[in-house]
């Protein structure tokens, strides 16, 4: 079972980087520490471990969250239909099949990461935190932040890191959720503390 979320006062809250926009950062390169992040999004999305991303890892995530949260009812249906929508949206084979590899899936953000991806992250981000935010308020809290890294296998020391790093306040407020995720699925900058948002790197 997974520890408890340190309650402690943060350490970082002088020095977090401020929210910056997808069109905030430089061209991509497509360099290699960019796509290790890529191909560890992609290992924390596919559940079943299989190296093929399908319609049913999202399911499961879903499921998983609303498990760990102790959902019922609409709101638990709204998170499975949001899990299921981000598929849909962001991740189902365009040109056919049930699922993409991880090459595959790498390709594709190559593709879109100069273009269409920069609107994508903030759209997928609102979706994902949607289904992170349980009660609702626009902010992430503690243990709402825990269940979602419980449910895509991120680990304890990397949730923590991260959590602290977003949070003012004592939770995470929706533009510092997106510029975390921009910076992850966009910035090339090795030092960069987001780089393990999705856990560590592959």
């Amino acid at each position: 079972m997974s520890s408890a979320i340190s309650s402690s006062p943060s350490v970082v809250d002088a020095t977090k980087p401020k929210p910056r926009r997808p069109a905030d950062y430089p061209p991509n390169g497509f360099g290699d520490f960019w796509q290790r992040k890529l191909r560890t999004s992609f290992r924390r999305m596919n559940r079943s471990g299989s190296g093929l991303l399908t319609r049913d890892d999202f399911r499961a995530i879903g499921d998983e969250m609303v498990r760990l949260g102790g959902l019922s009812g609409q709101r638990a249906e709204d998170v499975r239909a949001v899990m299921l929508r981000i598929w849909d949206d962001y991740y189902r084979p365009r040109e056919g099949g049930s699922g993409i590899s991880a090459d595959q899936y790498v390709a594709q953000k190559c593709r879109m990461v100069n273009g269409p991806l920069r609107d994508d992250v903030t759209r997928y981000g609102q979706e994902l935190f949607k289904a992170m935010d349980h009660n609702g308020d626009e902010r992430i809290s503690r243990e709402e932040y825990r269940i979602f890294t419980e449910a895509w296998g991120i680990g304890d020391r990397a949730r923590d890191e991260m959590f602290e790093l977003m949070q003012r306040d004592g939770a995470v407020a929706k533009e510092d959720f997106l510029s975390a995720l921009a910076d992850f699925y966009i910035s090339e900058d090795e030092s960069s503390p987001y780089s393990r948002l999705f856990g560590d790197l592959c």
